[in-house]
């Protein structure tokens, strides 16, 4: 079988003349964290894990508005808001 004709994400060759992309941001997604069975895997799942340059902007906005509940961007933040904006800039 070759890797063309096997589901998403799953690979019948050992060897890649490139690394695998993730595709995805786990960060965004919910994901904590992603299981890799070989070392090759590691760049590409902490790329995902690693926040984007957008996301950084956003929680370095919502921290600067303060600890009370207010808007950013026109979207309300309330503790959970605040909460997810140090997580994203405690995992930068």
């Amino acid at each position: 079988m070759s890797d063309r004709c096997a589901p998403p994400g799953i690979r019948t060759s050992r060897r890649r003349s490139r690394p695998p992309s993730t595709g995805w941001a786990g960060n965004s997604s919910g994901f904590t964290g992603k299981l890799c069975v070989h070392p090759a895997q590691v760049s590409a799942v902490a790329d995902g894990f690693t926040p984007s340059e957008r996301e950084l902007r956003w929680a370095r906005a919502v921290l600067e508005a303060g600890e009370s509940v207010t808007t950013v961007e026109g979207q309300m933040v309330d503790k959970p808001v605040l909460d997810r904006a140090r997580q994203v800039l405690d995992g930068s």
